[in-house]
C-alpha cells in the first residue's frame, strides 16, 4: 500500500479509537457530553484525514482530472453536494446514516481540490500550511478571548457572507463579459474571503465553547463541519492568492 494513504488511514483509526473512547455511549449507540471540546476537534482531526486520504487514493490511482472535472460530471458532483450537505444535519440520533453521510460529503469536497494537488503540488503544502497556522490562531484567540463573540455577530456574518456570494457571482459574469480583466479583483475577493471565513472561525469556535457549557443533545459530526467547511474556504481562496 502507498504509504501517504497508508498513514492517512492509521490517522482516521486512530481518531476513530479515540472517539469512541471519549464520546459514545452504547445500547443505544449515541454521543454523550464528556469532553466536548475534545470530541469536535477529534472529528475535526478525522475529517482532516479524510481529505488527505482522498487525495492520496485519487493521486495513486492515476485518475485523469479532466475525466472528473468534465462540464457533466463537474455538475453531478456539485448536485450531489448540494444534496448530501443537508442531510448531513440530520439528527445524531441516526448514527451510521449520519456518518455515512458526512464521510461521503467531506470525500467528495476533496475532490474539489484534487487538482490543485496533483499540478500544483508546491501551492498546495504552502496553502495548506498556512491555513492551519491562521486556523490554530484563531482558535487558540476564541479560547483565550472567551467573551470577544457576541450574538450579533451572526447576523452581521451571515450578511457578509451573502454579500461575498454576489460579488463571486458578479466577478464570473463581468469577467466573462470582458468587463473585468486580469485576476486583481479576483484577488481582493479572496483576501476579504479570507477575512470573512477567518470571522466564521471565531465564531465557531466559541459556539463549540458555549455547547461544551450547556451540553444536552451532542452532535460533534456538524460542529466540526462547521469549522472544516470555514478551512476548506479559507485554503481555497489562500490558494487563488498564491497562484
Amino acid at each position: 500500500m502507498n504509504l501517504k494513504i497508508f498513514y492517512s488511514i492509521l490517522s482516521i483509526l486512530l481518531g476513530g479509537f479515540l472517539i469512541v473512547q471519549n464520546s459514545l455511549d452504547f445500547n443505544p449507540i449515541r454521543f454523550h457530553c464528556t469532553n466536548y471540546i475534545l470530541n469536535s476537534y477529534l472529528y475535526l482531526f478525522i475529517s482532516i484525514a479524510i481529505v488527505f486520504t482522498t487525495l492520496f487514493t485519487l493521486d495513486h490511482t492515476s485518475i485523469d482530472v479532466h475525466t472528473i472535472f468534465n462540464s457533466n460530471t463537474r455538475f453531478i458532483l456539485i448536485l450531489l453536494c448540494l444534496i448530501i450537505f443537508p442531510l448531513t444535519l440530520i439528527s445524531p440520533k441516526y448514527f451510521l446514516t449520519k456518518h455515512l453521510l458526512w464521510i461521503t460529503f467531506i470525500s467528495m469536497m476533496s475532490i474539489f481540490i484534487f487538482p490543485i494537488y496533483k499540478y500544483q503540488a508546491d501551492i498546495f503544502y504552502h496553502s495548506a500550511l498556512t491555513t492551519f497556522g491562521l486556523v490554530v490562531a484563531l482558535s487558540m484567540l476564541s479560547f483565550y478571548k472567551q467573551d470577544l463573540v457576541t450574538d450579533s455577530w451572526s447576523f452581521y456574518l451571515v450578511a457578509s457572507l451573502i454579500a461575498l456570494i454576489l460579488s463571486q457571482i458578479a466577478e464570473i459574469i463581468l469577467t466573462k463579459k470582458g468587463i473585468i480583466k486580469g485576476k486583481t479583483f479576483k484577488k481582493s475577493l479572496s483576501y476579504i474571503s479570507i477575512l470573512v471565513f477567518s470571522a466564521f472561525i471565531v465564531y465557531d469556535t466559541q459556539q463549540i465553547i458555549t455547547k461544551s457549557k450547556e451540553c444536552v443533545n451532542p452532535d460533534y459530526i456538524n460542529q466540526s463541519l462547521n469549522i472544516l467547511l470555514d478551512t476548506f474556504n479559507i485554503f481555497t481562496n489562500v490558494t487563488n492568492i498564491k497562484e
